[in-house]
């Protein structure tokens, strides 16, 4: 360890003493000299780069399974955006049950504030992994607004934490589907009644080409539902 003691005297030059490899001599020195190079010694120190410890600067909650993008707003509202793989689903229309079918890609944007989901929508897409230049595309059934993506559902669980999210999209899609908000020949490329579509493509995979566009992206979506 080098050390070094500098002992100041009224009528003297100063005096350094400097311990170095277990070896001691001294120097004497002018107060002004001394000075000068503890000024010197200073700028050196300044040039040495210091590294600092990277502090947080957001931390989300616990979030579900498959979230894809969080944010949350001023007002404490939480926004989930959850992707939901295809998947076959039985499905209950009217009074008749279909079985296993086909429900493309899935992406939900979920609003929560105070423990309640107060907005919720969603749309399709193709790609295999979801990006923010993913093409979305209207939900080819029914009970969703083709312009907007919002779900025409009603469902006052509390949520208690976003945790809870992860069920959502099959707690939707078990509900009975009917007529609502269906068009034939713009909700999809099918161009057939929802009765007929649903019972024709029992046990199938869902056919992508039937898809509507909607001309969005999954990253202009989201950031519009996020700034507005």
């Amino acid at each position: 360890m080098n050390k070094a003691t500098i002992i100041l005297n009224e009528f003297k030059p100063a005096q350094v003493i400097i311990e170095k490899a277990g070896a001691k001599h001294e120097i004497y020195m002018n107060v002004q000299d001394l000075v000068q190079q503890l000024i010197e010694s200073m700028k050196a120190d300044d040039d040495i780069e210091v590294i600092e410890k990277p502090t947080p600067v957001v931390v989300s909650p616990s979030l579900p399974m498959n979230t894809v993008k969080y944010s949350k707003l001023s007002d404490e509202t939480d926004i989930v955006f959850l992707n939901h793989p295809e998947v076959n689903v039985d499905i209950r229309y009217h009074n008749h049950s279909f079985e296993q079918v086909p429900v493309p890609n899935l992406v939900f944007a979920l609003f929560v504030r105070n423990n309640r989901i107060v907005n919720k929508y969603v749309f399709c897409y193709k790609d295999r992994f979801l990006r923010d230049e993913s093409l979305l595309y209207i939900f080819p059934y029914a009970n969703v607004f083709e312009g907007n993506g919002s779900l025409c559902y009603y469902n006052n669980q509390e949520v208690k934490d976003l945790v809870q999210l992860q069920t959502y999209p099959m707690t939707w899609l078990s509900e009975p589907f009917n007529d609502h908000l269906y068009h034939q020949g713009s909700t999809n490329k099918f161009n057939k009644p929802l009765r007929q579509i649903l019972e024709e493509t029992q046990h199938t995979k869902f056919d992508y080409s039937k898809l509507k566009e909607t001309g969005k992206t999954f990253a202009g979506w989201s950031t519009s539902l996020i700034v507005n």
